[in-house]
């Protein structure tokens, strides 16, 4: 092997073609081409077919048992076609076992990587050694060492573009890997809730939220736990007595230490029983609350078992071990003769419980409160572009070939306001490109950063409100501006430290291998979410690259709009489906995560807060009785 301990590994490209099954047409949204090899590197049991060799035949296509479920009903699957639009039919030659939710790589149908057509169109992009279109996932054997592995990988493509044509852009050109991408190995395990690298597969969690739940949820049981001492030890005056006579008639300390622990424990038990039967009846509401589908058994068995009886034993000792020693001390003589009966006033240990008790139910009002205006803050950020009323559609196939005249068809209603199309929209993930390189001024060569192309037609910045700082917008009537014309946002002119804006219009640039001008600099946009700083990003006139349309409607006519849309969109693709989204929900959609922290935040801050005052009203009615 060029890479020791290398057992196998197979790449994987994302795709969402239309499918059409028997008269069943449907968008595919969780498929995959992938080599012949896969299912030796993931583990899916497969129903029907032979796993080594499902997709090793040109055309073949593999679903899961919801997919075969769903739309050959009763049939067998195996042999049948699936047509993909554009494409041709697919022969259906395996059947694998639904995937459980608890992994980061959720794959409902899966074809033959051979069938490249449908993903990259060309060969060139399958050998080009500076094509990062596609997943690929290693399996190395148990005594590999990630870092000796990571350095021999980036090793071997050092020596290998060493020997490339320098003169040949669409290769490396001899660049070192130091000097363009380093390739990094990543644990898949570490993947859901420890990667924040752009283009995933699936919507990561993170670990620092796990850890924030987690620290609640602790807070909350050692409210209820302080709330438990508290009044274990206030209702001391009526247990005292029987403290007396079970010491009197000869129970030892020990004993009587013993049977409040019991009690401490049995409390516990039966609230850890009550508490897995309420999570069991509230868990559909509560994932209708978060947007989730989280199961109380997921990834569970024995091993959450044994937790929930370590974690209940745990709270029963330690919420009972003070007021077990605190009762078993009562003096017999003392309490018989009601002198200074116990209970009736508080002790300083009392006191600092309930100070704590308040002290964190503060803390998460507070909490409560930063979050609310992190949303807040979230929802009304000017980002530098108009997200309001965006309506984005998908142009490609039929579409994307007669791109100029669907435009002008859809212009022509008065509820469209104007129409844009580029490959990438705001709220995407920025791809990473390096082969950027100024001509002139004191450094010329490439630049010392990763700068992202986005590419763009002549409407764009218009349409989506973008502000131009310096020079002028794309325009048809300049010849060069869709092959020899760049426009920068003001961060790439910062990191180049070529001062206002106005100093680099005219600039001689070039990136991937064109070589041009800067024709304007447009102000800077969150095009990515808040959680990553302001790129710096190109721009360039790309039309055969424009696949989504940013469609800006009047809010006044928005349905007879979008059914306008709609009637015109099937004249172009009748068999497809007419899917569309708003880019102001786009935006929102990346903070999901946020938005169902501040929800789960607010419920279990409430939940403090009620367990909290409960000890309070049950002490002054205590106090009354007394």
């Amino acid at each position: 092997a060029v890479v020791s301990d290398v057992k196998t590994n197979v790449r994987i490209d994302q795709v969402s073609p239309t499918l059409k099954i028997e008269e069943k047409t449907f968008k595919a949204t969780r498929m995959f081409l992938a080599e012949d090899n896969f299912f030796r590197v993931f583990s899916a049991k497969m129903i029907k077919g032979d796993p080594q060799t499902a997709l090793s035949e040109l055309n073949s296509i593999v679903i899961s048992e919801t997919i075969a479920r769903k739309y050959f009903g009763e049939a067998d699957p195996m042999g049948k076609s699936i047509e993909i639009r554009h494409i041709g039919p697919y022969t259906v030659t395996g059947i694998f076992e639904d995937l459980p939710e608890n992994t980061h790589f959720k794959y409902e149908i899966l074809a033959s990587f051979v069938s490249t057509e449908m993903s990259v169109g060309t060969e060139e992009l399958l050998t080009n050694w500076s094509e990062n279109n596609f997943y690929t996932y290693i399996k190395f054997s148990e005594n590999g060492l990630p870092a000796q592995l990571e350095d021999q990988l980036n090793d071997f493509i050092d020596r290998h573009n060493s020997s490339k044509d320098a003169s040949d852009p669409a290769k490396l050109s001899g660049r070192k890997v130091s000097e363009g991408s380093r390739l990094h190995l990543q644990k898949i395990s570490d993947i859901h809730l420890r990667s924040h690298l752009s283009s995933e597969l699936e919507p990561n969690g993170d670990i620092r939220t796990v850890y924030i739940y987690s620290s609640v949820a602790f807070f909350i049981l050692l409210i209820a736990s302080i709330n438990f001492i508290n009044l274990s030890t206030a209702r001391s005056t009526k247990r005292a007595r029987e403290v007396a006579m079970r010491k009197v008639t000869g129970a030892s300390r020990g004993q009587l230490i013993s049977q409040f622990l019991i009690e401490s424990l049995s409390y516990t038990l039966l609230a850890l029983i009550l508490a897995i039967v309420t999570v069991d009846l509230i868990l559909p509401l509560f994932n209708n609350f978060i947007s989730r589908e989280l199961s109380f058994n997921e990834g569970g068995g024995i091993s959450t078992t044994l937790i929930l009886i370590i974690i209940g034993l745990l709270v029963g000792i330690l919420s009972g071990i003070y007021p077990a020693f605190y009762l078993s001390k009562f003096q017999p003589i003392r309490v018989l003769r009601s002198q200074s009966l116990p209970g009736k006033s508080s002790t300083p240990l009392r006191n600092i419980l309930v100070i704590t008790q308040f002290a964190i139910s503060i803390t998460l009002i507070i909490s409560i409160g930063t979050i609310d205006r992190q949303l807040k803050y979230i929802q009304t950020k000017d980002t530098g572009f108009n997200r309001e009323n965006i309506l984005v559609l998908s142009a490609r196939g039929s579409i994307s070939q007669n791109l100029e005249t669907f435009k002008e068809r859809l212009l022509a209603f008065p509820g469209i306001k104007g129409i844009s199309s580029s490959r990438l929209i705001p709220s995407n993930d920025l791809v990473n490109m390096s082969g950027a390189k100024t001509l002139d001024g004191e450094h010329p060569g490439p630049l010392p950063f990763r700068l992202p192309l986005v590419s763009i037609d002549y409407d764009y910045f218009e349409n989506l409100g973008i502000k131009l700082l310096a020079g002028r917008n794309f325009s048809r009537e300049f010849a060069t501006d869709d092959s020899a014309s760049f426009i920068l946002s003001a961060m790439t002119v910062r990191q180049l430290n070529w001062g206002e804006p106005a100093q680099a219009i005219d600039r001689p640039f070039s990136y991937d291998g064109t070589t041009g001008t800067i024709i304007g600099v447009v102000d800077d946009i969150n095009f990515e979410t808040l959680h990553n700083p302001i790129s710096p990003i190109l721009y360039r006139i790309l039309p055969s690259q424009n696949y989504q349309l940013c469609i800006r409607i009047d809010e006044r006519e928005m349905t007879a709009t979008i059914d306008f849309i709609k009637s015109i969109y099937k004249e172009y693709a009748p068999e497809s489906i007419f899917n569309y989204t708003f880019l102001d929900d786009a935006y929102t959609n990346n903070y999901r995560a946020e938005f169902q922290m501040g929800k789960i935040m607010i419920l279990f801050s409430v939940l403090a807060i009620i367990i909290a005052c409960l000890f309070l009203s049950r002490l002054m009615l205590q106090r009354k009785e007394l």
